[in-house]
């Protein structure tokens, strides 16, 4: 689930592969990231290198035809990498970005440690063998290094790249797009064969396919209820790496309910907290937010355990809506999530305004240790003085 990152299934989830293409999602989010701070614009243009031009024209590889003389915008590039699988024109954007393919290899490295990723082996912003990189490969790379990452990275990747820039949907949902160079007009045709597929509503996100990482995707779709995301590595076919997506997608269909908690209701199986000097010894708590689960269909809401984590002690005065502290759910028998962690937290609030107790009401309401009634009625006589 790309909003809360609860894992539907699993399978050699954290096993590191060649991913070929499916890396462009990596570079296409620093891309997004610089334009976000304005350090790029849709409209730069740049001039491949020859190198990046060579490439281009090669027949083995994904691309669209780049000509060293030209200059392309930034969206041309983003699209063409995107819809089209575009090798040369990640180039490109890499080096527009960063200087060089090497400053941005490093640039994306340091991009995956920041979003949690410890065992990425990154070589390319596209993800081909360094081999079919020529002069560009980065140095001490071998001829057959690429990049591996796991399914869980690639998950990760997309899971970010969708909260941070959903903007990047509106590309990867197009079944084509044409290249205009000047003269001439190249038609770049999807690799996401599931787009066509109306069954799913598919809308991105990356195929892959290279000798080493055979054929890869990372798919997502918002039919169910909440936005899902799959990655498939290795499927052996072209044909089988959306076959298996589709078997995910269908179990999902089969297989749970997405249930949904709104802000403002209870949170499940904890109905109060306890709160000190208030008129009340309890307080009732809500869902600061909307949140949602993926349950069994032979689940229900008695499924979710939650455990509650204060702020700090809760103390009288508590206004209504006022944020108390944290609440972590975990479906009983589930995957865990996206974070590593068994259950989602999420903030919680008070139900209901609790007032201060008066004093008097505050004395009385303790545990009378043994002391004389001298102590007792010396602690009442100073409560009265204070409301004389």
């Amino acid at each position: 689930d790309a909003n809360s990152g609860q894992i539907l299934y699993e399978t050699k989830e954290d096993e590191v592969y060649p991913v070929a293409s499916m890396s462009k999602l990596l570079t296409a989010y620093i891309l997004l990231d610089k334009i976000n701070h304005h350090e790029l614009s849709w409209n730069t243009k740049v001039k491949p290198t020859k190198v990046e031009a060579e490439i281009s024209h090669n027949s083995e590889l994904t691309n669209v035809p780049l000509d060293s003389t030209h200059s392309y915008t930034i969206r041309e590039l983003y699209q063409a990498m995107l819809v089209g699988s575009a090798n040369a024109a990640a180039m490109v954007i890499a080096r527009a970005v960063s200087g060089s393919q090497t400053n941005f290899v490093k640039l994306m490295r340091v991009t995956a440690k920041n979003m949690g990723i410890k065992d990425a082996k990154l070589y390319s912003a596209n993800g081909l063998p360094t081999e079919y990189l020529k002069s560009e490969k980065y140095p001490g790379a071998s001829k057959n290094s690429e990049n591996e990452l796991s399914a869980q990275d690639m998950a990760i990747i997309a899971t970010k790249l969708i909260k941070d820039y959903p903007e990047i949907l509106n590309t990867t949902k197009l079944q084509n797009v044409q290249f205009n160079d000047r003269e001439k007009t190249t038609s770049v045709t999807n690799t996401n064969k599931l787009l066509s597929d109306n069954t799913f509503q598919v809308d991105g996100l990356k195929t892959g396919t290279s000798d080493a990482a055979g054929e890869c995707i990372t798919a997502t779709t918002s039919k169910y209820g909440s936005r899902i995301i799959t990655v498939i590595i290795g499927a052996n076919s072209d044909s089988q790496r959306f076959e298996q997506t589709k078997l995910l997608l269908n179990n999902i269909s089969n297989s749970y309910n997405y249930t949904v908690i709104g802000a403002g209701q209870p949170v499940p199986n904890i109905s109060n907290v306890k709160i000190l000097k208030g008129k009340q010894k309890t307080l009732p708590i809500a869902m600061r937010k909307t949140t949602g689960l993926w349950l069994n269909k032979e689940q229900g809401t008695q499924d979710i355990s939650a455990k509650f984590h204060p702020n700090s002690e809760i103390i009288a005065p508590i206004k209504k809506y006022q944020t108390v502290g944290k609440v972590t759910l975990t479906v009983e028998g589930g995957y865990g999530f996206l974070n590593g962690e068994d259950g989602m937290t999420t903030s919680v609030s008070a139900n209901k305004t609790i007032d201060k107790a008066n004093i008097l009401v505050r004395l009385w309401g303790k545990k009378i240790r043994k002391s004389s009634i001298n102590e007792i009625i010396h602690q009442v006589n100073a409560a009265c003085l204070l409301f004389n």
